[in-house]
């Protein structure tokens, strides 16, 4: 009995229809796995800011610094005196022991 194929161009069509569906399918799965990376990353932050917060008694000078070297957008650095304002209700005096209020941001090409 001879064998029933379906035509040349029909399973091209077929072949293209499961590709495309295949794509959609891999699509969804990056999307996926970016979705969980970022509430990985968001829960991640979360812990580390309580740990930090918990310890800024301690922590608050190195905090500071920190913040202050590494942060140069002119948004961020407004955020920042949020922090600031916790960090001299914490500890009164920076690790140099100049109070907070002495410290300012250098200026950059890049603010």
């Amino acid at each position: 009995m001879p064998r029933l194929t379906k035509p040349l161009a029909e399973r091209i069509a077929d072949a293209e229809r499961r590709a495309e569906q295949a794509k959609e399918r891999l699509a969804r799965l990056r999307s996926r796995a970016g979705i969980v990376e970022r509430k990985l990353r968001t829960r991640r932050l979360i812990v580390l800011g309580g740990l930090v917060e918990a310890h800024l008694d301690s922590l608050a000078p190195q905090v500071m610094e920190l913040l202050v070297r590494d942060t140069h957008r002119n948004a961020d650095r407004e955020a920042i005196s949020a922090i600031e304002a916790l960090c001299m209700e914490r500890a009164p005096t920076r690790n140099d022991g100049a109070p907070w209020g002495e410290f300012r941001f250098e200026e950059s090409a890049g603010s």
